[in-house]
């Protein structure tokens, strides 16, 4: 969960490299998540059981980085060129996966419970979804990072 949370808000701390109040929150947010998340690992829930706050917390600030984004790329970007950027389709991936799993960790008691298969199988199937997700992105951005640098183009 941790390393998810600093990789993903490091992702989107760079993407929102050119507004500084928006890079601000991002470090308050992570600072915010990381003490509540280890405050309630150690004070409400038991290490062997499931925390469900800290991943609904995770997702919550996520989700929040993913709608900033999409929000922000939806002003500034002509509509044709939405689908040439891999983190468009990235984020849409982050909504998906995070929006699902949250709702999916609503009924996050039942995760104990291994006779409950359909929660598991949510689970994998949305954990597939994201790793579909990331190939298909890692593919565009480094089939475009090839072209560009034929071309003597490269944008970062």
């Amino acid at each position: 969960t941790y390393i998810e949370f600093v990789c993903i808000s490091l992702l989107y701390f760079y993407l929102f490299r050119s507004i500084r109040l928006v890079r601000y929150g991002i470090i308050g947010l992570g600072v915010v998540f990381l003490s509540l998340s280890l405050y309630t690992l150690f004070r409400f829930e038991y290490l062997n059981s499931f925390n469900s706050i800290q991943r609904g917390l995770e997702h919550i600030v996520i989700l929040m980085y993913v709608l900033l984004f999409l929000f922000l790329f939806f002003q500034r970007l002509p509509k044709e060129r939405h689908l040439l950027k891999p983190y468009f389709y990235l984020s849409c991936g982050f909504l998906i996966y995070f929006t699902v799993t949250f709702l999916v960790l609503l009924d996050a008691k039942q995760y104990v419970n291994f006779n409950n298969f359909f929660n598991w199988s949510v689970h994998s199937v949305l954990n597939i979804f994201l790793n579909a997700v990331y190939f298909s992105v890692l593919w565009m951005g480094g089939r475009r990072q090839v072209e560009r640098s034929r071309n003597g183009i490269i944008d970062r």
